[in-house]
C-alpha cells in the first residue's frame, strides 16, 4: 500500500475501526498524525495491484499484509504469505490457533469414562437381591406336590434332611411350601403337608398361650395345615434338633415351637438362630448300633410342639446313627424355667416309621405306648444317657432284644424286661439305669 505517512494514518484509522482490536500499532500511528493532515483518498498497493480498503484493512488485521518503509519515506504493504493466496491464507492460520483450544475436550471425556467404571459396580448389587427369588421357588413343591410325596417319604425313612446350615429366609416362604431345603425332615406319615405339629392359640395374654387348637388332617385348609395364626412344628435331620419357639409359651404349662405363619409367610420365632435346626451338643458323640436282623425304628419326641413322639430314626441292621442330645442350659425351656432333655421312643424290631412313630391307643406296643425309653443331656460337659421304662403307659409290652450302654462310668443295659447296672449288671432297678461319660456313648441293640 503506497501513500504517504498521513495516508497510512488515515488506513489505520479505517482499520481499526473494523478490526481486532489487537492492531495497536496502527492505533497509535491514527493518534500522533490525526491532528496535522486531513486525507480523502487512500490507495493500498500490493505490488501493482490496487486493493480494496477492505482486503487492505483485512489483510493487516489478519497478519497475511504487513507495513514497510520503501525508503522514499511512504509506507507500503508487503504480503506476508505468497501472494498466490492473500485471502484464503488466513483460514489455515487460524484453525490451528483454534485447534488447541478443544484439547481440553480429551480430557473431559476420560472423566466421563471412569463413570461408566463404577455403573457395573453396582450392577452386582441387584444380583445378589435376586437369588431369595430362586431360593424360595424350589422350596414350595418337596411336600406339597403329590409327586414328591414317595421322595419325600425315602428322604423321612432314613432321617435325612438337607441344607441345615442354610440361613432361612425369614417372611419369604409361604405358609402352604413346606421348608424342606433347609434342614426340615418332612413327616408324611403324620398327614400334616411334612409338619410334626401345627398348634394355633385362640387365646394370648401376657401369661402365655391358652386354649391351643392342635390341628388335625380334618382342619388343614386349601392352602394347607400350616393354618394362619399358627406355630408349625417340624422334624430335624440325624443328629440336629429343632431351633425356633415362640418366647411366649402355654400358660398352663403347653409347650409350643415351630415357625409362625403370620400374614401368609413363614416367621422365625426365635430369630437369635437364622437356622431352622442345629446340631445337638458336640462335646461328646452320642450313637445308637443295631446289631440285630431287623430294622429298629427310634421316635424322639416332638417338644417344644404337641409333645408326640413323632421324629423318627431307623436304624438297619449294621447302621450307626448319631443321636442328638441338648445342652440343658441351651436348649428350650419350659414356661417355669425347667431345663429338657432329649427322648426317644425304642420300638419293636420291624416297625416302620409310618407305624413306630405314631400316636397309639391302649394295648398298642409302638409310638407313645413303646415298651422302652431312652434319655439323654449334657451339661458341663458330661453327657448323662438312661434307659428306662415307658411307665405308666405301658406296663405289660418288653423288647425282644437287649439294649446296652458302652462308653460311660458305670455299665448299664436293659435286658428281658429288667434294668440293670453295676458289675456284670448285678444291679436292678425297676425305674432304669443312667450313665455319665465325657467320651463317646454308645448304645447298642443286640439279641
Amino acid at each position: 500500500m503506497r501513500h504517504s505517512t498521513l495516508l497510512l494514518a488515515g488506513l489505520a484509522c479505517a482499520s481499526s475501526a473494523a478490526a481486532s482490536p489487537h492492531a495497536h500499532h496502527g492505533h497509535r500511528a491514527l493518534h500522533r498524525k490525526r491532528e496535522t493532515v486531513q486525507v480523502t483518498v487512500i490507495e493500498c498497493v500490493l505490488g501493482s495491484r490496487i486493493l480494496s480498503e477492505p482486503e487492505c484493512n483485512q489483510g493487516i488485521a489478519n497478519g497475511t499484509l504487513k507495513w514497510i518503509d520503501d525508503g522514499s519515506g511512504a509506507s507500503v504493504v508487503q504480503a506476508a504469505a505468497p501472494p498466490a493466496a492473500p485471502v484464503p491464507a488466513p483460514a489455515p492460520p487460524v484453525l490451528p490457533a483454534a485447534v488447541p483450544e478443544p484439547a481440553p475436550a480429551p480430557a473431559l471425556e476420560p472423566a466421563p469414562a471412569p463413570a461408566p467404571a463404577p455403573e457395573p459396580a453396582p450392577a452386582p448389587a441387584p444380583a445378589l437381591d435376586a437369588p431369595p427369588a430362586p431360593v424360595v421357588a424350589p422350596v414350595v413343591a418337596p411336600v406339597v406336590a403329590p409327586p414328591n410325596r414317595a421322595a419325600v417319604h425315602a428322604s423321612s425313612s432314613n432321617s435325612e434332611a438337607h441344607g441345615a446350615s442354610r440361613p432361612f429366609p425369614d417372611g419369604q416362604i409361604p405358609c402352604s411350601s413346606f421348608p424342606a431345603e433347609y434342614g426340615a425332615l418332612p413327616l408324611p406319615h403324620l398327614g400334616l403337608d411334612g409338619w410334626a405339629s401345627v398348634q394355633k392359640p385362640n387365646i394370648i395374654t401376657a401369661e402365655g398361650f391358652d386354649d391351643i387348637l392342635t390341628v388335625t388332617r380334618a382342619q388343614c385348609g386349601a392352602e394347607g395345615c400350616c393354618l394362619e395364626g399358627s406355630y408349625c412344628s417340624y422334624a430335624c435331620g440325624e443328629g440336629y434338633l429343632k431351633y425356633q419357639w415362640p418366647r411366649v409359651q402355654g400358660r398352663t404349662g403347653q409347650s409350643v415351637g415351630g415357625l409362625l405363619c403370620e400374614n401368609g409367610v413363614l416367621k422365625l420365632t426365635n430369630p437369635e438362630v437364622r437356622t431352622l435346626c442345629a446340631p445337638g451338643q458336640q462335646e461328646v458323640n452320642v450313637v445308637v448300633e443295631n446289631r440285630l436282623g431287623d430294622t429298629v425304628t427310634m421316635c424322639r419326641t416332638n417338644y417344644p410342639g404337641d409333645e408326640k413322639m413323632s421324629i423318627p430314626l431307623e436304624i438297619a441292621p449294621g447302621a450307626v446313627r448319631k443321636l442328638a442330645s441338648p445342652d440343658i442350659h441351651k436348649y428350650w425351656k419350659t414356661r417355669d424355667g425347667g431345663k429338657t432333655s432329649a427322648q426317644y421312643y425304642l420300638n419293636m424290631p420291624g416297625f416302620t416309621m409310618a407305624k413306630a412313630c405314631n400316636w397309639g391307643d391302649h394295648g398298642d406296643n409302638f409310638g407313645n405306648f413303646a415298651p422302652a425309653n431312652v434319655g439323654l443331656s449334657i451339661t458341663d460337659g458330661i453327657v448323662y444317657a438312661s434307659v428306662f421304662p415307658n411307665h405308666p403307659s405301658q406296663m405289660d409290652a418288653k423288647l425282644p432284644y437287649t439294649v446296652r450302654i458302652e462308653g460311660g462310668n458305670i455299665p448299664c443295659q436293659y435286658k428281658d424286661g429288667q434294668y440293670c447296672e453295676g458289675e456284670n449288671f448285678s444291679v436292678c432297678r425297676p425305674a432304669g439305669c443312667t450313665t455319665a461319660a465325657t467320651s463317646e456313648v454308645r448304645y447298642i441293640l443286640e439279641p
